[in-house]
């Protein structure tokens, strides 16, 4: 991954599951913890795809 790549941490919905799996294809994830109401996911990915991921949650 490049410089321009920042770590970033989202907290989804526990049934968001699709969300997740666009995460995999868009970042490079580095750990899922599944709660108990949530799932928090931490990655890195540049701004360009983290945009997109915003419009999509």
């Amino acid at each position: 991954m490049s410089k321009e790549n920042h770590e970033r941490t989202l907290k989804l919905r526990a049934d968001d599951h699709k969300t997740v799996s666009m995460i995999y294809k868009l970042a490079e994830v580095s750990k899922v913890k599944y709660l108990k109401n949530s799932i928090k996911v931490t990655f890195r990915t540049n701004d360009k795809n983290y945009s997109y991921l915003e419009k999509i949650i």
